[in-house]
């Protein structure tokens, strides 16, 4: 998930990491 997050934008993928 932190892989396509990161292709919206670091600050989702870091949402998605502490969820």
């Amino acid at each position: 998930l932190a892989k396509i997050a990161n292709s919206l934008g670091a600050g989702a993928s870091i949402e998605i990491e502490c969820s």
